[in-house]
């Protein structure tokens, strides 16, 4: 199908979904409030020194990356006193643009309107990621990019031009600004780029000006603020958050310990002299994360007991990082195992925040004011009163409808008893995550694969990553949930082609075009009777 024409017939099912998931979000909006949790503190902070005096300098810039400051900045210098309304109509509208972005993704894998229909619907209703757009942290901007950027890139592997790189590339470095995953998906747009251009052809200036293409857009978006980072804290890097991760994963999530590590041993003994100075509790030990960050930043700072000092924070955040890389050289086999099981969890554990509504109760279900007092202290109630609003006293009642969708999704994740001689139970939401997986297999075995390989790459990143510095944050698989819905839908579709055919006539060949796109298996043939496959021939 021509690009234009391809293109064309999408238009009115992306607007369709355009007005659906916008009045879906407007539902949610007015029975929801704006609510922080700890990390919103610092975010919240470093947002209002930018509005107020443009000031990148902060010592918790070392801790945060600054996108995301950045773009509550720009609200708060718009919006002043109402930006707590604003920032959750931004962030409600990006929800819906993450909704079009994956229908365009899903039509231009597999140019079907029907299959983009059935995609756009858990786009439409889903309310893992429109939870979050009710929270001041990154993850709705953060999913809206990496949408783009898949997006993007897809239509440069389907055949559009460099512009399509460029802008993969300015959303994977816009990325970076949020998360420093951002930085490992220039170097998929960049591969991805160069293999695409291998396939047609093999000159290497041509390899190299892709390659550019692919890398320098992201690269000038990240170099300002590298600049920055350096003429403020005297470092390359835009933050040094990332390189403690190594020791919260082993130390703080897998509670492991290294004895013979000449690192570790520096963090106890750095975390036993900040106890005689009553810097940390009597009671904290190297598996409790802050204290040992605070512990190690004082052995080399002794000012910096109260506040993070930049200056000193790479050094502690340098051991750290060592200390926690040698605990899991010393148990690799645990690391391994930790590392399949919480990306398991990640994956069949479906994230919560979207039931963190005003007027809600029951068992399990949190408050959005839990943190209300610990972001006042920490980011001062002058800062508050001129940009936001935490007042958690429900000013709009949920409504019918938005209380039907919540329990339709609470319904949805509840596991139910299938075989009650074994006890077996599952919920709905687990057989979605099964049959998206299965779906992401079978895109890997048709023909042109080149860009659903690149979109189980990025999942794989996002979750396996997740899990290996990470741990169980159901949170951090939100962004690839819409990818994930398109694998579903695909392994749907390619069942029920399965189910026509075999039900339809004995013997069937799908090595054409449209009959291969339609089936989703590549150039597989497929002998009812026999049930055997068998490998394309070669023409």
């Amino acid at each position: 199908m021509p690009a234009a024409e391809r293109t064309n017939s999408v238009v009115p099912l992306v607007l369709a979904v355009a007005a659906l998931a916008t009045i879906v979000q407007a539902i949610l909006f007015l029975s929801a409030s704006l609510w922080v949790t700890p990390d919103s503190a610092g975010y919240i902070t470093l947002a209002a020194g930018i509005a107020e005096r443009w000031d990148f300098s902060n010592p918790l810039f070392r801790f945060r990356l600054p996108g995301y400051p950045l773009m509550l900045a720009t609200i708060f210098r718009a919006f002043g006193t109402r930006s707590g309304v604003a920032l959750l109509v931004v962030q409600h509208i990006m929800v819906v643009g993450c909704a079009m972005l994956t229908v365009l993704i899903a039509h231009r894998l597999r140019p079907s309107r029907r299959f983009a229909m059935f995609v756009a619907i858990p786009a439409i209703v889903g309310l893992h990621l429109a939870g979050y757009a009710n929270v001041v942290l990154t993850e709705v901007p953060y999913t809206l990019l990496l949408l783009g950027f898949v997006y993007l890139l897809v239509r440069f592997l389907t055949g559009c031009g460099r512009w399509s790189l460029i802008g993969a590339s300015l959303c994977a470095g816009l990325m970076a600004l949020f998360r420093d995953s951002g930085q490992f998906l220039l170097l998929v747009c960049a591969v991805a780029a160069i293999a695409s251009a291998f396939r047609r052809v093999r000159d290497d200036r041509r390899l190299m000006m892709t390659g550019a293409f692919a890398l320098l857009p992201g690269i000038l978006v990240l170099t300002p603020f590298i600049v920055q980072s350096h003429r403020a804290f005297g470092t390359w890097s835009l933050n040094c958050n990332r390189d403690m991760l190594p020791y919260y994963r082993a130390a703080c999530v897998e509670r492991l310990d290294a004895p013979n590590s000449e690192a570790v041993a520096k963090v106890r003994a750095a975390l036993s002299a900040a106890q005689d100075e009553h810097i940390v509790s009597a009671s904290a030990t190297i598996h409790d994360y802050l204290p040992a960050v605070r512990a190690v930043q004082h052995q080399f700072d002794p000012q910096s007991q109260q506040t993070f000092a930049s200056a000193h924070l790479d050094d502690a955040a340098t051991l750290l990082g060592r200390a926690g890389w040698d605990i899991m050289r010393e148990h690799p086999g645990t690391i391994a195992l930790g590392t399949l099981r919480h990306a398991k969890f990640l994956l069949f554990t479906p994230d919560d925040a979207y039931r963190v509504l005003p007027n809600r109760s029951g068992a399990g279900v949190r408050s959005p004011n839990v943190h209300t007092e610990f972001v006042t202290r920490r980011v001062g109630p002058d800062v508050l009163a001129a940009y936001l609003s935490l007042d958690y006293s429900p000013s709009h009642s949920a409504t019918p409808i938005s209380k039907f969708v919540n329990g339709t999704h609470r319904w949805f994740e509840e596991p139910v008893l299938l075989l009650s001689g074994l006890g077996l139970k599952i919920s709905l939401y687990e057989v979605f995550v099964a049959l998206a997986l299965l779906g992401g297999v079978v895109s890997l075995v048709r023909r042109s694969a080149g860009a659903w390989w690149m979109i189980a790459i990025v999942v794989a990143y996002h979750v396996v990553g997740a899990a290996f510095m990470g741990g169980r944050e159901p949170r951090y698989v939100v962004p690839v949930l819409p990818l994930m819905s398109i694998w579903f839908m695909l392994a749907g579709a390619t069942g029920v082609a399965v189910a026509r055919r075999l039900l339809g006539r004995n013997t069937f060949d799908v090595t054409s075009d449209a009959r291969r796109d339609q089936f989703g298996l590549g150039g597989l043939r497929v002998r009812a009777r026999q049930h055997v496959v068998e490998p394309p021939v070669n023409r």
